[in-house]
C-alpha cells in the first residue's frame, strides 16, 4: 500500500471518532442549554407570515406560566367586568369568536389525566407576551411605530436559523389560543395536588357537590406520589410571540385575531359515528364496532357517520345506532350493566367481557335477522331495496328507522332482564306483525302514528320522550302491561301522542283511534298484546 492510500485509509479511520467526538461535545452543550433557568431549547416554524417556535414543558410548567386567552392583553376591554365574559357585540363577534372555556369539561379530564397511564394531549398554542408589548412609550417600539424585537427573548443556536433558546423568565406571560381545556385539566391536577381535592364545576366555573379527594384516589391505588409524577410528564407546545420583530401593534392584532379564529374555525369535532369507530374504552363501543363489522345482517349496510339516515339511504342503520343498541340491550344485563360507567372516566372492560358482549350482541341481531325484511339484506338485496323499506312510499317499516332500533334495543333488554323472556319469541312475534303491516309507521291504524311519527305532518319523532314511550309499548304489546296502574299511565301518554285537535279543555282534545278514526281523547285504548 502506497502513502497516498495509507493516508486516505487513516482519514477514513478518523471519520467515526469526529463524530464520536461531535456527538459528545453536542451532549454536553446540549445539557448546559437544559441546565439554565428560565430557558427553553425550540425549533423554529414558518408558515405564510406567522412565525412560531415548538417545543415541549412539564405539565407542571404549564399549570404555573400559562393562562387563558381571555386574559390576552389584546382583548382588554373587550370583556364583561361583572360576568368576566367576552361582550357580544358586532365588533367582538368579528374579531373573537373562541368559545369561553367549559368547565364542565375540567373534572373529567383532570381524571383522565389521574387515572389512565396511557395518556395523551395534543400540543397547546400559546401567544407570548411582554408588558411593553402594550406601553406605547417603551424603548421597545422604534420611532416608526415598528417592534424593535420579538415579545419573546429569542437566540439563534445554528447558522440556518432553525434551533433557538428562548427566553421564558418572569417578565414573559404565556396565553392559550388553542387548548384552553387541556389547560383547564392540567390546573385540576396542580389544584388536586395543592388543595388535596378536586371538584366537578358547573359550566360557569361554580363547584358542584361531586369531587375526588386524594384519600380517594389513594383507595382506589393511585398516590401522591403518583399524581406528582404527572406534573413532570411533558407535553407539546407551540408558541406565537405576540408581536414580531417589525410589527405594528396594529398588525400584531390583526395576526394573532386571524389565528385566534382559524384555529377554532379549522376545529372539526368527530361525528359520534366517527368516535364510535376510534373509541377504544367504551365497551359498548368496541362490541358494537365488533359485530357492525361481521354480522351479516350488519356488515356493508352500517353507516359510519351521522345519527340519522335518509329515506333514500341504501344503509339499514348507522354505527351510533348500533352502539346505543348495544347500550341500551345489553346495558341493561346484570353483566354489562358495569359498563355504564361514568362517561367522565371509562375504564376499558377485559377482553373476556368484550368477548362475552359481543357473543351476546351477536345474538341479538341473530334472532333479528329471522324476519322477512332483514332475511332481504342477507340474501343481497340492494341499496335502492334497503331504502325503499324506510321509505313513505315503499314499505314504510319502523324496524329500518334507528330511533325505532334503539327503542327495540330497550325493550327487548327490559324483557330479558325483568321477565327472563327470550330474545327468539321477539323475533318470532315481530315477524308476524311485520307481515300483517303492523310495522308500518305512517299507517294511522298501526301503533306507531303519533308515537314515532307526528301525526299532524307525518315527521319522524325522535325526542327521548318518544323514544322511552316507543319502548314501553313494545314491552306491553310483546308481554303485556302487568299492572293496572302501569297500563293507565301507557294509555294516556299514547292518546296524548295521537292527538289531532287540541281545541277547548283537555276532555275535548281529538286523536286518532287504531281504527284510524279521529275521536274524543279518553276514547283511544291500548293495542291488544301480540299473540
Amino acid at each position: 500500500m502506497d502513502n497516498a492510500d495509507k493516508s486516505i485509509e487513516d482519514m477514513l479511520e478518523d471519520v467515526p471518532k469526529a463524530e464520536q467526538r461531535d456527538r459528545r461535545a453536542l451532549n454536553i452543550l446540549l445539557d448546559r442549554q437544559r441546565q439554565k433557568q428560565g430557558h427553553i431549547l425550540a425549533l423554529k416554524a414558518e408558515m405564510g407570515t406567522t412565525v412560531s417556535y415548538i417545543t415541549s414543558v412539564t405539565l407542571e410548567w404549564v399549570a404555573q406560566k400559562v393562562s387563558y386567552a381571555r386574559e390576552l392583553p389584546v382583548f382588554k376591554g373587550k370583556f364583561d367586568p361583572d360576568t368576566n365574559k367576552v361582550q357580544i357585540d358586532e365588533e367582538t363577534a368579528s374579531e373573537i369568536r373562541q368559545r369561553e372555556p367549559d368547565w364542565r369539561r375540567q373534572f373529567p379530564m383532570t381524571m383522565y389525566l389521574v387515572k389512565r397511564d396511557h395518556h395523551k394531549f395534543p400540543p397547546i398554542l400559546v401567544v407570548a407576551h411582554q408588558d411593553w408589548v402594550h406601553t406605547p412609550d417603551a424603548d421597545e417600539w422604534g420611532v416608526d411605530g415598528r417592534a424593535t424585537r420579538s415579545s419573546i427573548e429569542e437566540r439563534s443556536l445554528d447558522s440556518a436559523g432553525a434551533y433557538f433558546e428562548l427566553g421564558t423568565g418572569e417578565t414573559t406571560l404565556f396565553y392559550a389560543l388553542d387548548g384552553q381545556h387541556r389547560l383547564m385539566a392540567i390546573q385540576g391536577l396542580h389544584t388536586l395536588l395543592k388543595e388535596g381535592k378536586l371538584h366537578a364545576r358547573t359550566i360557569k366555573n361554580e363547584p358542584r357537590n361531586k369531587f375526588e379527594s386524594t384519600d380517594e384516589l389513594l383507595e382506589q391505588g393511585i398516590n401522591t406520589q403518583k399524581i406528582q409524577s404527572r406534573m413532570s410528564e411533558k407535553i407539546g407546545i407551540e408558541i406565537i410571540p405576540a408581536i414580531l420583530k417589525g410589527e405594528t401593534a396594529e398588525e400584531a392584532l390583526q395576526r394573532l385575531r386571524s389565528i385566534f379564529v382559524h384555529v377554532n374555525q379549522n376545529a372539526k369535532r368527530l361525528e359520534k359515528g366517527e368516535l364510535a369507530q376510534l373509541d377504544e374504552d367504551d365497551g359498548f363501543a368496541i362490541v358494537a364496532r365488533r359485530v357492525a363489522s361481521t354480522h351479516r345482517l350488519l356488515k356493508g349496510h352500517v353507516r359510519m357517520k351521522g345519527g340519522q339516515l335518509p329515506e333514500s339511504s341504501p344503509c339499514y342503520t348507522t354505527m351510533k345506532t348500533v352502539v346505543s343498541v348495544a347500550q341500551e340491550y345489553l346495558g341493561q344485563l346484570e353483566v354489562y350493566g358495569k359498563w355504564k360507567q361514568d362517561k367522565e372516566m371509562k375504564i376499558r372492560p377485559d377482553e373476556e367481557e368484550l368477548g362475552s358482549g359481543t357473543k351476546k350482541l351477536k345474538s341479538y341481531f341473530d334472532a333479528l335477522s329471522e324476519l322477512p325484511s332483514h332475511q332481504a339484506i342477507i340474501n343481497g338485496a340492494g341499496g335502492e331495496e334497503i331504502g325503499r323499506m324506510r321509505q313513505k312510499d315503499g314499505e314504510d317499516n319502523m324496524l329500518f328507522r334507528p330511533v325505532a332500533q334503539e327503542a327495540l334495543a330497550r325493550a327487548i333488554g327490559q324483557l330479558e332482564s325483568e321477565r327472563e323472556y327470550d330474545i327468539k319469541r321477539v323475533a318470532d312475534k315481530l315477524a308476524r306483525q311485520e307481515k300483517a303491516g303492523q310495522l308500518k309507521l305512517c299507517d294511522k291504524k298501526a301503533p306507531w302514528f303519533g308515537v314515532l311519527v307526528d301525526p299532524d305532518n307525518e315527521v319522524m319523532r325522535r325526542k327521548e320522550a318518544y323514544k322511552t314511550l316507543c319502548a314501553k309499548l313494545l314491552v306491553h304489546l310483546l308481554d303485556g302491561t302487568h299492572t293496572e296502574e302501569e297500563q293507565n299511565e301507557l294509555r294516556e301518554k299514547f292518546a296524548l301522542a295521537r292527538v289531532v285537535s287540541r281545541d277547548g279543555d283537555e276532555e275535548d282534545w281529538k286523536a286518532f283511534n287504531l281504527k284510524g278514526k279521529v275521536v274524543r281523547l279518553d276514547r283511544v285504548g291500548l293495542p291488544t298484546p301480540w299473540e
